[in-house]
């Protein structure tokens, strides 16, 4: 007996495939196949096995090397770059390497999270300019064959956002486990408040030295939540902590291990896969120099140029975004009196201009007061 079966988006979470592929062997069905176009898995009735599957992606590897070959593991299924393993083996000590799936699901999520950039652009200028006729005020729409190919026009560049969205959270999750990305919570028992911190990472400096002070003072941030703007803290005694802010276009799988391993605490990294920006924390003794993660005066002017130029880049989209729909919601609805509901989108786009203005502000404040320490020139 075969059966097939169809799994679309099961190389976005191979951990979940791998589970069921061990699952339908203990049911006695034998993988044979897998179409990558298709998305189908090919199965044969067989024999019930108790075994453990796992999905490598390698452009240049065809056989195992001899080390998972010497700890049970033996190819189940190759298909162009995907090789299927499994190992029979109940004590493993060794499995193959994530590496090659991390960076393909990697580039899958970057070239979707773009087409997913482009398509809310126009979709966000159509939904403002229609909300007006939504409610009855102003124009008349036209009926038109047209209409259809703006119709699917929108159902595509929905489905390409929440798609972009399912990969960047099955990404996050698989980097978690992965990375072993663990925050260090300080435990210790006291009173707790919070304090709202937004856009701070467009001035990593002044962050740095205000959880300093607030460590100084005896309130020891415990965690950091609400994506990023919610500092909790923990009153205790006064300590010298050093808090280091880390911006990386992207990390490598042993950024976290060797960081912690020489005594940083991580407190807060961003669930984002590229642009990562962590906050690191390291207690030290008085009279001690501050501890920072690097000394090299080349890699921290690289380090500030990078927060300048990525978040400059992103403030400046956002104000160009906001300030095209505008432009577009004014141009649309010229030949009619304007509603209250037009007149009030007019006026919420505008005060979201301000927002990142403000971001683009602080930016460039940060690199000039960086350039006045020394640190970049």
């Amino acid at each position: 007996m075969t059966a097939k079966k169809w799994r679309p988006f099961w190389s976005y979470d191979v951990e979940k495939t791998e589970r069921w592929l061990s699952e339908m062997a203990e049911d006695g069905m034998q993988l044979t196949d897998v179409n990558r176009l298709t998305r189908v898995f090919s199965f044969e009735q067989g024999h019930r096995e108790i075994v453990q599957h796992h999905i490598i992606y390698d452009k240049l590897q065809v056989d195992l090397p001899s080390s998972l070959e010497d700890s049970g593991w033996e190819i189940e299924v190759t298909e162009g770059n995907w090789i299927i393993v499994k190992n029979e083996e109940d004590d493993i000590h060794v499995f193959p390497s994530r590496e090659g799936v991390l960076k393909r699901n990697r580039l899958h999520m970057y070239v979707i999270s773009v087409l997913a950039v482009m398509n809310a652009i126009p979709l966000t200028s159509m939904t403002l300019a229609f909300i007006p006729f939504l409610f009855g005020f102003g124009g008349e729409i036209v009926g038109s064959p047209l209409w259809a190919i703006t119709a699917l026009f929108a159902l595509q560049g929905i489905a390409t956002i929440v798609l972009a969205i399912y990969i960047q959270r099955k990404l996050r999750s698989f980097e978690i486990e992965y990375f072993e990305i663990q925050t260090d919570t300080d435990m210790r028992i006291g009173k707790t408040f919070v304090k709202l911190r937004i856009g701070w990472m467009y001035a990593p400096d002044l962050l740095e030295k205000w959880l300093s002070e607030m460590a100084a003072e005896g309130n020891h941030l415990v965690r950091v939540t609400g994506s990023g703007t919610r500092f909790h803290f923990v009153e205790g005694e006064a300590e010298n902590v050093s808090y280091i802010y880390d911006f990386q276009p992207k990390v490598a799988h042993a950024y976290y291990t060797i960081h912690k391993s020489a005594g940083w605490q991580l407190k807060f990294t961003s669930s984002f896969t590229f642009m990562k920006y962590t906050l690191w924390a390291k207690p030290y003794e008085a009279g001690d120099k501050m501890p920072r993660l690097t000394y090299d005066e080349v890699e921290r002017k690289g380090q500030v140029r990078r927060i300048m130029i990525m978040n400059g880049i992103m403030a400046s989209y956002s104000v160009a975004l906001l300030t095209f729909v505008l432009w577009m919601n004014i141009n649309i609805n010229i030949d009619y009196d304007r509603s209250l509901v037009h007149k009030v989108i007019l006026a919420f786009l505008i005060a979201s201009s301000i927002s990142p203005l403000f971001l683009v502000t602080r930016v460039f404040l940060y690199y000039r007061r960086m350039r006045n320490a020394g640190v970049q020139d």
